[in-house]
């Protein structure tokens, strides 16, 4: 099973897709590029971000999905960060079934 891998944001920020986030992570040691970073406020997921690049400080991450078009991020919210979801893209060119 694996462990989740937390993080924070270093400074308050406004985002929306296409934006860099900034994130620190308590263990990078375990980030890889490619991860998929969740950023909450409580229990709500509000912007969802790729990781694009490691730094020894700060990983820069790219929005890719925002919960309003654009989301005031203050230092509260917490990040987890998960493998990136495999998407098949010959599963997604299949035709979907038409309902009789």
């Amino acid at each position: 099973v694996g462990r989740i891998i937390a993080g924070r944001l270093p400074r308050p920020i406004t985002v929306r897709p296409g934006v860099r986030l900034p994130v620190t992570a308590f263990d990078a040691s375990k980030l890889r590029v490619g991860m998929e970073a969740l950023v909450y406020r409580e229990s709500s997921v509000v912007a969802r971000a790729i990781v694009e690049d490691i730094g020894a400080s700060e990983i820069a991450t790219r929005v890719v999905h925002t919960a309003q078009p654009q989301v005031d991020l203050d230092v509260n919210v917490r990040v987890q960060f998960s493998p990136a979801k495999a998407v098949s893209l010959a599963q997604a060119s299949k035709p979907m079934a038409t309902m009789r």
